[in-house]
C-alpha cells in the first residue's frame, strides 16, 4: 500500500472518531449544579415584656462623718491645776456645764476680797463727799441767799472723783469675780474630748491650750452628688430629703455588722467643685452618740470620722420603664423584638443605678431584648423569643422523596 493511501485512511479514521465524540457530547450536554438556597436562621434572644411603673429615685453617695462644731479650750487665768473632771480624758463624753478642770482659786478669792474692800472704802468716801457737799450748800445759802453757788463751793469736782472711785472699785470687783469663775472650766456643749493638753498639778498660764472638744448633739456628713443628678432631687429649703446612712462595723466577715442611721439633707455646700463638677449635700444626724450615753445595745453610735454610704431619696418618676442596664447600648439605644425581627430604638435614659436603667421612649407591652447581641445585628434581623417552644422540624428530603414515590 502506497504512502498516499495510508495518509488518506488515517485522515478518514480521525474524522470518524471526531464525529462520534461530537455526537456524544451533543447528545449529553453538561448540566450546571445549582446551589441550594440558604435560609436565614432566626436568632434566639431573651426578651422582657415592658410595663410602665412609678420609680423612686435613690442616689448613692459616700462621705465621712464630721462634727458640726469643734472647739479648742484655753485657760483665761493662770494657776495650778488642782482637779480634773472624771470624764476629762481623751474620748471622754461630757455634758454641757460639766466640770472639766479646776485651777487653784485661792489667789483669786483674795483678789476678790481686796476688791470688795476697796469698793466699800470708795462708797464710804463718796458718802462723805455727799455729806460735805450738802453742808457746803447749806452754809452758802445762809450767807448768799438764793444766789447759785460756785461748782467748787458745791464740791462737784470732789463728788465726781468720789463717784469715779466707786465705779473703778466696782469694776475691780466684777473682774475679780470673773477671774474667780474662770478658775473652773466647764464643757461648753455636749461633746467628746478629742485631746487633752494638760495634767494634774500642772501650772498653766492665761492663753494656754487645755483641750479640744467636738459636739455630739448632731453630726454632719458631706455627700458629693454629680451635677447632672441634682435635677432628680428635691432640695432644701423646699424639701429636706431623707437619707439612710450605712456602714459596715467589724474587721472580717465573721464579725461584720451592717448598721444604718436615719438622716436628713439640711443644706448644700453652696458651690460646685470645679475639679469634679459635684455639689456637696450636707446630711445631719441627731444624737449620734445616744446609744453610748443611754447604754443602748441595739444601735451602734455614729462616730465622728466614720466612713458611710448614703442612699438619698429623690423624686418619683411616673410611668417609666425600669430595665436591666445591660439592655441599654451606647447610652440611649435599645433593641425591640417586633413580629420576628429586631428594631433599634432611641430612648431617653433618665437614671441608672445598681444594674438598672430607667428609660422613656418605648411603648407598654413591647418586647425589649435583654440578651447580648453581636456587632453584626441590624434592624430587620430575624429573631425569636428563646422562651417560646421550638417548632417541630420538617421531615428530611429523603423521607419526603420516599413519601412522594409511595403516593405515586
Amino acid at each position: 500500500m502506497s504512502q498516499r493511501v495510508k495518509v488518506v485512511i488515517a485522515a478518514v479514521v480521525v474524522l470518524l472518531v471526531a464525529g462520534v465524540v461530537a455526537k456524544f457530547i451533543l447528545s449529553n450536554p453538561p448540566q450546571a449544579k445549582t446551589r441550594p438556597q440558604q435560609v436565614q436562621k432566626a436568632r434566639l434572644v431573651d426578651v422582657l415584656k415592658l410595663q410602665p411603673t412609678n420609680y423612686q429615685i435613690e442616689l448613692t453617695a459616700f462621705g465621712r462623718v464630721a462634727s458640726r462644731s469643734t472647739t479648742t479650750l484655753s485657760s483665761q487665768v493662770s494657776g495650778q491645776l488642782i482637779e480634773l473632771g472624771k470624764n476629762f480624758k481623751q474620748g471622754g463624753q461630757v455634758k454641757k456645764g460639766e466640770l472639766l478642770l479646776q485651777i487653784d482659786a485661792r489667789d483669786y478669792q483674795n483678789s476678790l476680797a481686796q476688791a470688795e474692800a476697796d469698793l466699800t472704802n470708795a462708797e464710804a468716801g463718796f458718802a462723805t463727799e455727799q455729806a460735805q457737799a450738802k453742808q457746803a450748800l447749806a452754809d452758802w445759802k445762809v450767807i448768799n441767799g438764793n444766789r447759785a453757788p460756785d461748782p467748787l463751793v458745791a464740791r462737784k469736782p470732789q463728788l465726781s472723783a468720789a463717784w469715779a472711785a466707786v465705779n473703778s472699785a466696782t469694776a475691780r470687783v466684777d473682774q475679780a469675780k470673773l477671774n474667780l469663775q474662770r478658775t473652773a472650766v466647764f464643757a461648753p456643749f455636749d461633746g467628746v474630748v478629742q485631746s487633752r493638753s494638760v495634767g494634774p498639778g500642772q501650772y498653766v498660764n492665761a492663753g494656754s491650750q487645755l483641750a479640744s472638744l467636738f459636739a455630739i448633739d448632731r453630726v454632719e456628713v458631706s455627700l458629693p452628688v454629680n451635677n447632672r443628678d441634682l435635677g432628680l432631687l428635691n432640695l432644701p429649703p423646699a424639701v429636706y430629703p431623707d437619707v439612710i446612712l450605712t456602714a459596715d462595723l467589724g474587721n472580717n466577715a465573721a464579725t461584720n455588722k451592717r448598721v444604718q442611721w436615719q438622716a436628713k439633707i439640711v443644706r448644700s455646700s453652696g458651690l460646685i467643685d470645679p475639679q469634679n463638677r459635684q455639689l456637696s449635700l450636707i446630711a445631719e444626724v441627731e444624737n449620734p452618740y445616744a446609744s453610748l450615753s443611754q447604754h443602748q445595745s441595739n444601735q451602734a453610735p455614729l462616730l465622728v470620722g466614720q466612713f458611710v454610704e448614703a442612699k438619698i431619696k429623690g423624686k418619683i418618676l411616673k410611668q417609666v420603664f425600669v430595665v436591666p442596664a445591660s439592655a441599654v447600648h451606647q447610652g440611649n439605644q435599645v433593641w425591640i423584638l417586633n413580629q420576628g425581627r429586631l428594631e433599634s430604638r432611641q430612648v431617653q435614659l433618665l437614671h441608672s443605678s445598681d444594674g438598672q436603667s430607667v428609660i422613656q421612649g418605648i411603648t407598654n407591652g413591647e418586647q425589649l431584648v435583654v440578651s447580648p447581641l453581636g456587632a453584626d445585628v441590624v434592624t430587620g434581623t430575624l429573631a425569636r423569643d428563646s422562651s417560646l417552644p421550638v417548632a417541630k422540624k420538617a421531615k428530611t428530603d429523603k423521607n419526603k422523596a420516599k413519601q412522594t414515590g409511595a403516593d405515586l
